[in-house]
Parts: C-alpha cells; structure tokens; sequence
C-alpha cells in the first residue's frame, strides 16, 4: 500500500517537460530530457523509503523516510544536495531517536540520542564533520555514563565511566587518540581495584591490581609497552622483594 501511494504520487506529479523513470523498489523520479532528475523521488532504503524531490539533480528541501507501516520514520533537509539544518529520526513508537545538525553537508553542531521512553541516552557536538568537546552518554536512569572529550575527531582529554548510581568505573585521558597518563579502575563501589600508566598509548611505569581493602594483589613494571620485570603476585610472594 505504501510503495503504491508513493510511487503514484510521484508519478502524477512529475514536472512539465520531464517523464517518470528509475524501477519501483529501487528509486523513481522525474526525468528531464538532458538525463537530469526534476521533481518529486522515492527511494527505497532496506525497511523503509524516502520521499523528497529533485532540482537541477540534486536532492531539495525536505525528504520524509516511511517505514513499511507508513509512519514517518526520518525528516531530513537539503540544499543543493547536500545536509543541512535540523535532521531528526523517529523510534517506530512515534517518539524522538536522534536529533541532528548539519551545515555545508557535514554535522556540525549538537547532536542528541534519545531512548525510546524518551530519556537521554547521548549528548556530543560535531564540528565541520568532525566530534569536538565533549560527548557523554547517559544510563536510563538519566545519570552519566561515560565521558569523553574530543578534538577535532579525536580523543584528546578526559574519560571517565560510571554506574548508574554515580559511581566510578574508570577514569583517564587520551592524548591524539593514544591512552595518556594515570589510569584508574574502581570496581563500581568506591574501591580502587587497578592503576595503569600510560604514554602515547604504550604502557609506562607501575600497573598495580588491588583487592577492596586497598591490599596490592599483583604489580608488573612497564617501560614503552614492555613488561621490565615478571609480574608479581601477592601469591608468588614477591611483592615485596621486587616491587
């Protein structure tokens, strides 16, 4: 039923001196006769087609995505063929999923992910195309879930995960994309539970697991990505004697 509105729609209402073309299933639209694409279009995407139109072949204005139930699924914008404005798609509830930012083609600006219940479920910012600031997705009782910064479309600055209760997991930071610095695990209930160090992604210096009360259980000193010394364990009783 909709393939049929669709593709008659976009039959009727083909522009003066263009004619129908493409394959239903595939892609219709109006053809002028220099071969260029005139006037309204369907294209069909997997589970769902998009309906818009063409000017001087290149997608204009706005293009509405259907799932096979025909419920909007996607609203989308264009401008001489290229992304711009506000973007959003749908859940098959109705409800908000993504809301998106483009300019000259490229996403730019904030973009927001929502659940199906409507909660919060991501929060980044894009710059000419590229995740810049900070991004942070969120658990679906609405607390953090992790933290990164980006520049530039890559990971540079802090990371940090937490529980839904607001506890800790782990906490670092990335230098151009590489692991940087002193890292740390919790075990999601206040307890330090390892430390990592670490340079331009290469392990460097003490890596230290340790039970909740804090006692050390193993220790392995790293220099440029290599072990130096046999791991030791609170087991193997050397702990003490090489660490």
């Amino acid at each position: 039923m909709l393939v049929t509105l669709l593709v008659g729609t976009a039959l009727a209402s083909c522009p003066v001196d263009t004619a129908p073309a493409g394959e239903v299933g595939v892609e219709t639209w109006c053809e002028a006769a220099d071969g260029t694409r005139e006037g309204p279009s369907t294209v069909w995407e997997r589970e769902q087609a998009w309906v818009g139109s063409y000017v001087a072949d290149a997608r204009e204005g706005t293009w509405l995505a259907y799932d096979r139930e025909s419920r909007v699924r996607a609203v989308a914008r264009y401008r001489k063929g290229s992304p711009v404005g506000t973007w959003r798609t749908f859940h098959a509830s109705g409800s908000v999923a993504v809301v998106a930012r483009f300019r000259r083609g490229q996403g730019h600006g904030t973009w927001t992910w929502y659940r199906e219940d409507g909660s919060l479920a991501q929060l980044g910012t894009y710059d000419e195309g590229l995740r810049d600031g900070v991004w942070t997705t969120f658990h679906p009782n609405g607390t953090p879930a992790s933290l990164t910064e980006w520049s530039a479309g890559v990971r540079d600055g802090a990371y940090v995960t937490w529980t839904a209760a607001g506890e800790r997991v782990h906490q670092g930071a990335f230098r151009s994309d590489l692991a940087q610095g002193t890292w740390v695990r919790w075990d999601g209930q206040g307890h330090v539970v390892g430390i990592d160090a670490f340079e331009l992604g290469a392990r460097q210096g003490m890596e230290a697991t340790f039970d909740t009360d804090g006692a050390v259980l193993t220790a392995q000193e790293w220099s440029d990505g290599e072990a130096v010394k046999p791991r030791a364990t609170a087991a193997s009783g050397l702990l003490s004697t090489a660490y």
